[in-house]
């Protein structure tokens, strides 16, 4: 009969019920590498062409994203730092995919010469960023409604970065911008 040498126990939720089920440490090796396995062979980008929907916290902005978009890239430069308070997270889409679809409360900053930041005049939210000229969109991640299926790909201007926090997560870092997470093909 196996013993294993220490029974680990490992949360599972389904419905409403939590069950505390045994875990020996072979079962629990496999569920970490199966864990690993699966995120080490995550593309760099969302792969469905799906639509989806996001916008502020009060509804006055709301836009649609039909086609890939790029993972998350942070920004911890001073410009960023100070509109959102901490860092901000974007995550890029082609302009020919994205549509509002209401803007009653959207206005625009002119943060520095060829740049403008989007925001809800309602409630605040940061909501994008774009660069004049650009082909693309970055939108805060967090203004995605739903689960995303996006993951930290790259932190930018770190050496800009706060000296109240660390990044420690195992992701690229850059002190300045970079082309190294590319953005998906158009559709």
């Amino acid at each position: 009969m196996y013993r294993p040498h220490r029974v680990l126990s490992y949360n599972f939720k389904l419905r409403h019920y939590r069950f505390r089920v045994p875990v020996d440490r072979f079962r629990q090796r496999w569920m970490l590498s199966a864990a690993k396995s699966e995120l080490q062979g995550r593309q760099t980008m969302t792969t469905d062409s799906e639509k989806r929907t996001g916008g502020c916290l009060c509804g006055a902005v709301r836009y649609e994203i039909e086609g890939q978009i790029r993972d998350v890239i942070a920004c911890h430069c001073t410009m960023c730092r100070k509109q959102t308070g901490h860092f901000l997270a974007t995550a890029d889409v082609w302009n020919e995919q994205f549509r509002l679809t209401e803007q009653s409360g959207l206005k625009w900053y002119r943060s520095s010469p060829g740049n403008r930041r989007g925001f809800c005049e309602t409630c605040g939210s940061v909501l994008f960023f774009q660069s004049d000229g650009s082909e693309y969109i970055c939108i805060t991640a967090g203004t995605i409604d739903g689960k995303t299926g996006l993951r930290m790909a790259a932190h930018i201007f770190v050496a800009d970065k706060g000296d109240y926090y660390t990044i420690d997560d195992g992701v690229d870092q850059f002190d300045g911008e970079t082309d190294s997470v590319p953005m998906p093909e158009r559709q």
